[in-house]
């Protein structure tokens, strides 16, 4: 893929959703019925950070990316999204690979 950036990511998630519209009738009291919603989603993605290569010059809070999700060789979920947030995760006693989490939210079509 040209122009596209790879990430080493060791981990993620991926939790996708109906927003389905509540309402109730006199038909069932005390009862809700739902119409489906719109499509939505969100999730992290997780990795190491390479001391020669900042994670910042990749994604940061804000960033939209294509995301390509690999579940198995032959599953994976496509997710066009938006970043909101990275953590890191920094040991300053030098005893453990620092690390990052991303948040990221769905930002149209995930498939």
């Amino acid at each position: 893929m040209e122009g596209a950036v790879v990430l080493k990511i060791l981990h993620w998630t991926f939790r996708r959703r109906s927003k389905n519209k509540a309402y109730s009738t006199g038909d069932e009291p005390g009862y809700l019925r739902r119409d489906a919603g719109v499509k939505d989603g969100n999730g992290t993605i997780a990795g190491l950070m390479d001391e020669d290569d900042s994670i910042l010059d990749k994604i940061t809070e804000g960033t939209e990316v294509s995301l390509q999700l690999k579940r198995t060789a032959t599953e994976s979920f496509t997710v066009e999204a938006i970043i909101d947030e990275i953590t890191f995760d920094v040991d300053i006693d030098g005893g453990r690979p620092n690390s990052y989490v991303a948040s990221f939210s769905t930002n149209g079509t995930f498939t």
